[in-house]
């Protein structure tokens, strides 16, 4: 397991994660979990850890691409919806 910290509209969240969860798995459980809170994502949002520069695929694993303990995972709205 990996621990994260999502970070949206200025707010941190840890959550824990699988080392193979796929970012594509990941950004659908996050707008899962956050609809069931009252929170909609929009179309038009980026994933984008933080002080990292790593440029992932839809079907790549976290934990092949050194997402550790403690990073910072930051959801960007309004733009374009990609992996960086």
């Amino acid at each position: 397991m990996i621990e994260l910290t999502l970070l949206y509209k200025q707010q941190a969240l840890d959550i824990f994660v699988p080392r193979k969860l796929s970012f594509n798995r990941l950004s659908c459980l996050l707008a899962e979990a956050l609809a069931e809170n009252g929170r909609l994502l929009p179309d038009n949002y980026l994933l984008k850890f933080v002080d990292k520069t790593v440029i992932m695929a839809e079907s790549d694993c976290l934990g092949d691409f050194g997402v550790s303990n403690g990073d910072r995972l930051e959801i960007l709205v309004g733009e374009v919806s990609e992996v960086i």
